[in-house]
């Protein structure tokens, strides 16, 4: 079956993001999707991470400037702590600040998950040291990207303790 999908910029909208996940729930041969420059908003942002929580060969995940905010990111930082394949998962340009609390708590059980972008996802300084705090622990994560966000020096000190204390992300 189909291995690899690229559907970037194809002025997507959330109602095709709800079919597009309805697929994805059963497939069990799609391992990298890229959904980026596409305007899935909140109800297909949801839709995907329902998906998630059901689908068991994805890997990688590309949402990168899709209008995802708020629940939608909440939702798809829950789905972490349930979905069993994804190892990778790119946010980046969307508002994501809202849900971080829940990729906090995501990262404190997810074991598979590698690689996690959030470039210039709206992540306040707050939510940064939640991330720090969850990163300290997490084993699995060995790239991540908060460039661009708003972390400020509290989330730099906070940084700095992960770096001592977590040998598994590579900076």
């Amino acid at each position: 079956g189909l291995v690899w999908l690229d559907l970037r910029s194809n002025d997507i909208t959330s109602a095709g993001a709800v079919n597009l996940a309805d697929a994805l729930r059963s497939n069990e041969s799609l391992h990298t999707l890229y959904l980026q420059n596409n305007d899935l908003g909140e109800q297909g942002g949801v839709a995907v991470a329902e998906a998630l929580r059901e689908n068991k060969s994805l890997s990688c995940l590309h949402l990168d400037t899709t209008k995802l905010q708020g629940m939608a990111c909440s939702d798809i930082f829950k789905s972490l702590q349930v979905n069993p394949s994804l190892t990778e998962l790119s946010l980046c340009s969307n508002s994501c600040d809202q849900g971080a609390q829940h990729l906090a708590e995501a990262l404190r059980v997810n074991t598979h998950l590698t690689c996690l972008s959030m470039f210039y996802a709206a992540i306040s300084t707050e939510r940064g040291v939640d991330l720090c705090a969850a990163l300290a622990r997490n084993s699995s994560l060995t790239r991540i990207d908060l460039a661009r966000n708003w972390l400020k020096d509290e989330g730099a000190c906070a940084m700095a303790e992960v770096i001592q204390v977590n040998r598994v992300i590579q900076y």
